[in-house]
């Protein structure tokens, strides 16, 4: 069986990296973009290609929660995480879109392995 399959959408590099090193240490297939409307181009190509979308909320072309909106209009059941800075949550725009995890930077790997779990179940390979 093939391995879930995460799109990590984050402008902030080494975060960025450091959350693609964790989840391709647990065995996932991470699709690593630092730009939201070219993942979301992407998205849009093929929906069917993501498990679960990961993505940044501050964002210079568009914020996480537009995004996830664009996001979800396309394919309406994939879980999308939510990555930010505990400085930087607006909860007007947490509330009023549809998150289905929130994770802190900078990125723990128990946090987002349990979250995935959470998500998506194990791994389809294990």
């Amino acid at each position: 069986m093939d391995k879930h399959s995460i799109l990590l959408v984050d402008n902030e590099t080494k975060l960025a990296e450091t959350g693609e090193m964790i989840l391709k240490q647990h065995d996932y297939k991470v699709t690593l973009l630092e730009k939201n409307t070219e993942a979301l181009k992407l998205f849009e190509n093929d929906p069917e290609a993501f498990d679960l979308v990961i993505t940044n909320y501050n964002m210079p072309e568009m914020l996480g929660d537009e995004f996830t909106r664009k996001i979800k209009k396309i394919k309406d059941n994939i879980p999308v995480i939510l990555s930010t800075k505990i400085s930087e949550v607006n909860m007007n725009s947490l509330l009023s879109c549809r998150f289905d995890g929130l994770i802190f930077k900078p990125y723990r790997s128990d946090e987002i392995i349990s979250m995935l779990i959470k998500l998506l179940g194990k791994n389809k390979d294990c």
